[in-house]
């Protein structure tokens, strides 16, 4: 009789023993399928990218407070002095420029072509990009301007439509600055220059003193500027005369 005790006192114990394991198992489960949702997105279905101290911020666009991007779609804005805090983002693509017109209202744009918008308290939305090149630079004046991979330039007439220019380019433009009236000049590789006196006006390649990379263009109006790039190269225009080279320390 003890001997048949013993035995059932086992099987209960190895029947409770699988029900805890199982319950356990599922448990650990439901958690990091719960835990990589909540870090994947939020409540609007957008993605978050869970931007980390490692994460490589490569633009800022700063109005009364400051807007960063990043690698794999990050986001941060600064909402007071010394806070920053992480945007949901509908990307995981890189980000490589953004323009902020003022604390709600700005443009992201990145790999592949990726167009961001941000509109009053609205979470960033992406909206139809007309290329699948990647974009390394956005600027704004009457209207904005993006440019990127292998010459592309893309003009937003519009809230959300993008169009794609005539680019008299294939190399890469890597930074732009635009004043009004779609008044502007774009930088980039081999020395690229390129120059649009208005909206209704083409784009024109300008006689470069470089053939080293152009990375940063920097317009104060029309007929003034600095561009950056290369080897320490730093060139400027004065009053719309040519662009010359400057001496770099």
């Amino acid at each position: 009789m003890e001997t048949v005790m013993n035995k059932k006192s086992m099987i209960y114990l190895l029947v409770l023993m699988t029900l805890l394991l199982f319950v356990m198992i599922n448990r650990n489960s439901i958690w990091l399928q719960a835990a990589s949702l909540n870090r994947a997105t939020n409540s609007q279905g957008n993605f978050d990218t869970g931007c980390n101290p490692q994460t490589t911020l490569y633009a800022v666009s700063r109005n009364s407070y400051g807007t960063a991007v990043g690698e794999n779609g990050a986001i941060v804005s600064q909402t007071s002095g010394l806070s920053w805090q992480v945007q949901a983002n509908p990307t995981l693509g890189a980000l490589y420029s953004v323009f902020m017109i003022s604390n709600s209202y700005g443009t992201a744009v990145g790999e592949n072509g990726v167009i961001l918008r941000k509109v009053n308290l609205q979470p960033w939305q992406r909206v139809i990009s007309p290329t699948p090149h990647t974009l390394y630079a956005v600027s704004r004046g009457n209207y904005g301007t993006a440019v990127g991979e292998n010459g592309t330039i893309l003009t937003q007439f519009t809230g959300s439509l993008w169009q794609a220019d005539v680019s008299p380019t294939t190399n890469t433009l890597y930074s732009v600055s635009m004043g009004a009236s779609g008044w502007g000049t774009a930088v980039g590789e081999n020395g690229t220059i390129l120059e649009r006196t208005g909206l209704d006006q083409p784009w024109q390649i300008v006689a470069s003193p470089t053939t080293n990379t152009l990375y940063s263009v920097s317009m104060g109006g029309s007929g003034w500027g600095t561009a950056v790039g290369e080897n320490g190269i730093i060139l400027t225009l004065a009053n719309g005369q040519s662009w010359q080279i400057e001496s770099s320390p």
